[in-house]
């Protein structure tokens, strides 16, 4: 039997500290089970323990019947005909042979099983280290235990980082929303960025024009010294989205991302951290490739460009700009919550902040 995981070196776990308790939350991004034998062995247990400096703190697990359940529907979930959405989703290219799945507990020589974004939200007292994967089989009458383990680690950024924009603004599509962008490998850490109106509204009207709304045209701020190292800027607003035509247009020319992204800018940082701005506007950024920029350098201008539902700023963090990158959180040293505390990272949806 051949365990396989991602990611492959360690997971990031988020985390908060309030009444001395801390949880750790953190996301197992695919898991590959694979009969390397050549004997059939019927799959009895997968189990998950999560521990800190080797105690056990938690531990669950799918059953027999439950795997009967799940199997199917894991197979379903990932297949992911897309290589650009592969490799977003789950990091790689090539994880799974969707050739070799199999449809029950049982796997014949070659097959395998697998399941994508198992997540795990964990309170407990001190900051946990550590997940092992346990798989229980039995093979020619004989029980057999496979196991695999990765760290948790809290992620420490290589750079002092300032907020990507100025004044008060509402964080969506935060880390602890599920459904927002940690749905995926390359979006994990990622946040849009939105302004509400002088109701404290979020304005929703596709009657309005991108003027209408607060957030429009606001300066876009690099978040450390860096060098460019991608730029996008041709793309115009799109307030009611691209027709298919003009989507293929844009991608026979300037490829798949700026479909989604919109008129864009990458920095590479210190440390190999890249900070990236999307949907800006149209022929707003007035930079290359190459081009060094400063801390607090404006780099372009809140947009709706690209696959963007309204004017606001899509950031993320990550450790390259192509569609195989690792997101990472980004602490920021000048903002405050909507109480007027410092802080640093945002760890609910839908958090006011305000950067000086």
């Amino acid at each position: 039997m051949q365990i396989t995981i991602l990611p492959k070196d360690y997971i990031i776990t988020m985390t908060d500290f309030t009444l001395d308790t801390y949880y750790s939350d953190f996301i197992l991004r695919a898991l590959r089970v694979q009969n390397t034998s050549n004997e059939p062995m019927e799959i009895e247990e997968i189990s998950f323990t999560v521990k800190k400096s080797g105690q056990v703190i938690k531990k669950y697990s799918y059953d027999s019947e439950l795997l009967k359940f799940w199997i199917p529907r894991w197979n379903k979930k990932i297949q992911i005909s897309d290589d650009h959405q592969r490799a977003a989703l789950i990091g790689t290219r090539e994880f799974w042979d969707y050739n070799s799945l199999a449809e029950c507990t049982i796997l014949k020589p070659g097959e395998e099983i697998g399941l994508r974004n198992e997540y795990f939200h964990i309170v407990f007292n001190e900051l946990l280290d550590e997940l092992l994967i346990r798989i229980k089989y039995s093979q020619d009458g004989i029980e057999c235990i496979e196991s695999k383990k990765i760290d948790l680690v809290k992620y420490e950024n290589k750079n002092k980082y300032i907020f990507p924009v100025k004044g008060t603004w509402q964080v969506q599509g935060n880390f602890d929303c599920l459904v927002g962008h940690r749905w995926r490998h390359a979006d994990e850490f990622a946040f849009d960025l939105i302004k509400l109106d002088g109701d404290n509204r979020l304005l929703v009207d596709e009657s309005r024009k991108e003027e209408d709304y607060p957030c429009y045209g606001e300066e876009v701020y690099a978040i450390a010294d860096g060098v460019v190292v991608q730029v996008y800027e041709e793309m115009k607003e799109c307030t009611f989205g691209m027709s298919p035509e003009e989507e293929k247009k844009i991608e026979d020319i300037h490829g798949y991302w700026p479909v989604i992204t919109g008129n864009i800018v990458a920095i590479k940082h210190e440390g190999g951290e890249y900070s990236q701005y999307d949907h800006l506007v149209y022929h707003s950024v007035n930079l290359n490739v190459g081009d060094k920029v400063k801390q607090g350098q404006v780099i372009g201008r809140v947009g709706n460009t690209g696959m963007s539902g309204g004017p606001h700023l899509h950031f993320e963090l990550t450790s390259g700009f192509d569609d195989e990158a690792r997101s990472f959180p980004c602490f920021f040293t000048n903002i405050k919550n909507q109480f007027g505390n410092p802080i640093d990272i945002t760890t609910e949806e839908y958090t006011i902040v305000n950067a000086e």
